[in-house]
């Protein structure tokens, strides 16, 4: 065989190999582009749901925020209400007081109510009443059949 022709025959040789190494390298580099694209996709998606964890947190300490803020001012509000009533009752209670049987009847009811919310297994109830309002502490538990000890 003449030189020119293996020459021929190596060129044609060497071209097939070139021609195999980059095919081979253009299905290594497809391989590695899709690989690559396959990881992109998975840690975009990871962000996203890492962020939207972060999102769902930020949102719900924003909600509890908001939430003990609406309930701090109701519980606000209802303080203002009770002490209103609170001094309007009072108020209302002095002026009764002012008249001598309305003040017994008040003494009389709010005793009795007293009386009932802390009976207990106790033998004697003592009762402490300012030095002037003796007699009528007094009669007010006769009234109601209450056995006390008045000091």
């Amino acid at each position: 065989m003449p030189i020119n022709e293996m020459l021929a025959a190596l060129e044609e040789e060497g071209k097939e190999v070139c021609k195999k190494i980059l095919s081979d390298a253009r299905v290594q580099a497809k391989q590695v582009n899709k690989d690559a694209e396959d990881a992109a996709a998975f840690l975009e998606q990871e962000l996203i749901e890492e962020a939207d964890t972060k999102l769902n947190l930020e949102r719900s300490k924003v909600f509890k925020v908001a939430n003990f803020s609406v309930n701090k001012v109701v519980i606000e509000k209802k303080e203002e209400m009770i002490k209103s009533l609170f001094d309007k009752i009072t108020e209302t209670i002095k002026v009764q007081m002012q008249d001598s049987n309305s003040s017994r009847n008040i003494l009389k009811e709010l005793t009795n109510e007293a009386v009932s919310i802390i009976k207990s297994d106790k033998k004697e109830l003592i009762v402490s009443v300012n030095k002037k309002d003796i007699d009528n502490a007094k009669q007010i538990f006769d009234d109601l059949n209450i056995q006390c000890r008045i000091e």
